[in-house]
């Protein structure tokens, strides 16, 4: 992770933060399953990580392989977000 983070051109702190918040924002999805207000915000998080992933592979002209967990992740989040909504 760290090589991947400094070909983005970020630090070693971005990363652990960045790490932070995904493994909370996964942990408020599971969560929310006995506590719905948590839903939003935590999807929300996850979407918003996701698209800084896609955008950090575009900018180093990764391959679509490589983006593809953080593109899948953040269709899911947008489908979780949607069906708060429902």
């Amino acid at each position: 992770m760290k090589e991947e983070f400094a070909a983005y051109g970020l630090s070693e702190s971005i990363m652990y933060i960045i790490g932070t918040l995904k493994v909370l924002s996964a942990l408020g999805l599971i969560v929310s399953i006995w506590v719905p207000m948590l839903t939003l915000p935590s999807a929300g998080l996850m979407a918003l990580l996701m698209v800084g992933a896609i955008l950090m592979h575009i900018k180093i002209n990764d391959s679509p392989k490589q983006s593809m967990p953080a593109a899948i992740f953040l269709l899911l989040s947008i489908f979780i977000i949607s069906q708060t909504y429902i």
